[in-house]
C-alpha cells in the first residue's frame, strides 16, 4: 500500500483513515490537542512519550512542541491518538519563576532540575541558584526527563532589556512582582496605569484584575520624572 503525504498529514493512497500526523502543538484543551491544524483527542489508553521511551503526561506538552500523533481517524474529522511522541528530547523555553525548592524551580508551570553542570547567567556573568527569586524571567535550555521535569543544562535571566525612543517612550518586558492598584513593579520598575493604559491577552481588552503577581507582561509608556513608567499598553505575553 502506498502512502500520499498531503501537509503533515500522512494518508494511504487508498482512502484508508490517517494513521500519522506530524507536526506542532498549536493549542492544548485537554484531553485534546491541536497539531498541525488537525484535533487530536487521547484517550486513557494514548501512550505519550519521548523519542528515548520514556512515558509522558499530556500535561506535560507545551505550545510548540513538534509531536508525531499514530491513530485514526474519527467520524467527526478528528484523529483518535493511539500514541504521540515527542520529536527530540531536548527542551528550550522561558517564562516566570513561579517557585524554588532547591535544587528545583518551577517555571512556567513545568518543574526544572538542576544539578552541578547547570550554567546560570545574568548579564553574561555567573550565577548560583541563591541568586535567583521568584518573579525573575529566565530562559531554560536542557533535557526533558521521563516524570515531565527539564534538566537544566542553562538557565539565562532575561533582565527585562529596555528600548528607549523619542519624548521618552520605553518599552521592556519583565515578570510583575507585585499589583499595589492601579500600579505594578514589572521587571523592578514601577508600572502606572490610569484610564487610557489599554491592556491586552490574546489581543483582547482585559482589566488590571486579570493581571497577576508572575504574570509577563510587555509595557509601553512614557518615562516618569521619578523613574516610573506611565503606561500606554500593557501586553500579557505567554
Amino acid at each position: 500500500m502506498q502512502l500520499v503525504i498531503a501537509g503533515g498529514l500522512v494518508v494511504a493512497a487508498c482512502g484508508e483513515p490517517a494513521k500519522l500526523l506530524r507536526g506542532n502543538v498549536e493549542a492544548i484543551n485537554a484531553p485534546s490537542l491541536q497539531v498541525a491544524g488537525q484535533v487530536v483527542v487521547t484517550k486513557t489508553t494514548t501512550q505519550i512519550r519521548t523519542q528515548g521511551g520514556a512515558q509522558l503526561k499530556l500535561a506535560v506538552l507545551r505550545i510548540g512542541d513538534a509531536v508525531a500523533v499514530q491513530g485514526r481517524d474519527r467520524s467527526d474529522g478528528t484523529i483518535e491518538a493511539d500514541e504521540i511522541e515527542v520529536e527530540g528530547d531536548e527542551a528550550e523555553f522561558s517564562g516566570a519563576i513561579e517557585a524554588i525548592a532547591a535544587p528545583n524551580l518551577t517555571v512556567a508551570g513545568r518543574t526544572v532540575v538542576t544539578d552541578a553542570q547547570t550554567e546560570m547567567e545574568r548579564d553574561d556573568a555567573k550565577i548560583t541558584l541563591a541568586d535567583l527569586h521568584v518573579g525573575d524571567v529566565v530562559e531554560v535550555e536542557g533535557t526533558l526527563q521521563g516524570d515531565g521535569s527539564v534538566l537544566a543544562r542553562e538557565i539565562q535571566v532575561q533582565t527585562g532589556e529596555q528600548e528607549e525612543g523619542e519624548h521618552g517612550e520605553v518599552e521592556f518586558t519583565g515578570a510583575i512582582a507585585a499589583i499595589a492598584s492601579p500600579n505594578l513593579t514589572v521587571a523592578g520598575r514601577t508600572v502606572v496605569t490610569d484610564a487610557n493604559t489599554e491592556i491586552k491577552k490574546d489581543d483582547t481588552l482585559v482589566t488590571l484584575a486579570d493581571l497577576h503577581v508572575g504574570d509577563v507582561v510587555q509595557v509601553s509608556g512614557t518615562l516618569q520624572a521619578d523613574n516610573s513608567v506611565l503606561a500606554k499598553e500593557i501586553e500579557l505575553e505567554h
